[in-house]
């Protein structure tokens, strides 16, 4: 029988037999019965991206060894032709050992060996929490009241305090207690979250209002809790400030958290959470500025705060109604010009931001080649601005294309200052001024854009 096996975040040394030990190598043996056809055993070190196969003996067995520095959680993963797969938690340290015994059909493996109860609580908390709808917003709201949620939580942590408890690893042990002890306040917040927003009023729950009031929100070591707490205050709070509800937290933060290690943590947990809702493309261009402004409030951290101005002034410039900046820009012929010139006059001007290297920039021309002919009657200007540093291929390209609109190019040493000034970090970037030269849309549509067309019959 040819089976694989998969043991997530371990580097795999060699097939060794169970004898020997070396210090720093650890080993993993099993055996899987009971499956029909011929069932897959997977393993798959973080190194590398594709399982390897394991070929095992007849009777199902198997053995591997790693050269471990540091203690390492994996997983075992089975496969049956006709089954899903299932996989069973590994924890291994250097010089340890863990045997794990799967029957079809059974959730739960059987694990033996020096690892063996540190491995069988990994599984029972993965099984129990984070696989399992044991703490689901469905869950929370079958359960009346604050009490019954702290007895319910209490029940799913004491059968993880049993499987902790026959564990002989203290620092395994003291690492797992100080987990759990983290982790339970989060429970019980989103329980009163979940509730909070089904209706019930939390801050009428006198056992809630009792937990509440016995957390230390200066404790550097509770600052998760305090994390928690803002979020179930903004639930039941909303609109508190006149304020978008990440800067409302920020502000009521200052309210009842005075140790500086604490505001600075949470504010920068509160700003990770934009950056990261950025990354995935989310558009916060309305809300961020209140909450760069609450931060500057509440932190310390002075190279993120630094930051976090630099963003504030760049989206203040990015605002409806600011004036265009005095950035520098040169004609063909080497005429230099401003942007706070070059716009209004009487006109909307449309901006493209572009270059020569660009390929969906490229692919725009043509369509500002037609609506510069369409409109060109019209109280709307057309202008290209490049950000070429090379200024010779910059104008082989107009001299071919011989567009019949605008054409400029932001100098090198200049190039910075835009970026800041706009936060032009991608291409190609397209802004409408107003015919006062005032800003009316940092981060217009593409020409190609349909929603382009609607806008410009709009200019009047």
């Amino acid at each position: 029988m040819k089976i694989k096996f998969y043991v997530a975040g371990l580097a795999c040394v060699s097939l060794l037999p169970m004898w020997g030990q070396t210090s720093g190598s650890a080993y993993v043996s099993g055996t899987v019965k009971g499956f029909t056809g011929s069932p897959r055993v997977l393993y798959n070190p973080a190194d590398r991206e594709q399982p390897d196969t394991l070929v095992v003996s007849p009777d199902g067995t198997f053995s591997i060894a790693y050269n471990l520095q540091q203690p390492a959680e994996g997983f075992i993963a089975v496969e049956a032709d006709a089954q899903a797969r299932k996989t069973f938690c590994v924890y291994l340290t250097p010089g340890s050992s863990v045997h794990v015994a799967i029957q079809a059909g059974s959730p739960t493996a059987v694990y033996s060996g020096t690892s063996g109860k540190e491995s069988a609580y990994i599984d029972l908390q993965r099984n129990l929490v984070t696989l399992s709808d044991t703490f689901a917003e469905s869950k929370w709201l079958t359960l009346p009241g604050f009490k019954d949620c702290r007895k319910y939580v209490d029940a799913q942590y004491k059968q993880l305090e049993k499987a902790l408890s026959q564990v002989s690893d203290r620092t395994f042990v003291e690492k797992q207690n100080r987990d759990l002890a983290r982790s339970l306040p989060g429970y019980y917040f989103a329980y009163a979250t979940t509730k909070q927003k089904a209706g019930y009023q939390m801050e009428k729950d006198a056992d809630f209002i009792q937990f509440v009031e016995g957390i230390n929100f200066n404790d550097t070591a509770q600052a998760n809790v305090t994390f928690d707490y803002l979020n179930w205050y903004a639930t039941a709070h909303p609109g508190q400030y006149n304020l978008p509800d990440d800067a409302a937290k920020l502000r009521h933060l200052k309210t009842f958290v005075s140790n500086q290690d604490v505001l600075n943590t949470i504010a920068e947990n509160i700003l990770s959470v934009q950056f990261f809702a950025k990354m995935f493309g989310v558009d916060l261009s309305e809300i961020l500025p209140a909450i760069y402004r609450e931060y500057l409030t509440v932190s310390t951290d002075s190279a993120t705060c630094a930051y976090v101005q630099k963003e504030l002034d760049m989206l203040g410039n990015q605002a409806a109604g600011i004036e265009a900046a005095d950035l520098k820009m040169t004609t063909a012929n080497g005429e230099t010009v401003s942007l706070k010139e070059l716009v209004g006059k009487g006109k909307y001007t449309y901006i493209d931001f572009w270059a020569t290297w660009c390929a969906p920039c490229c692919k725009e021309i043509p369509y500002i080649e037609m609506f510069a002919a369409q409109y060109k009657d019209s109280p709307i200007r057309f202008v290209s601005i490049s950000i070429d540093k090379d200024r010779d291929k910059w104008l082989k390209k107009i001299a071919a294309d011989k567009p019949q609109w605008e054409q400029y190019q932001i100098p090198e040493a200049d190039q910075k200052a835009c970026a800041e000034v706009y936060g032009i970090t991608e291409i190609p970037r397209f802004m409408l001024f107003d015919k006062e030269g005032k800003m009316m849309q940092a981060s217009a549509s593409r020409p190609s854009d349909p929603k382009t067309q609607q806008l410009f019959d709009q200019l009047k």
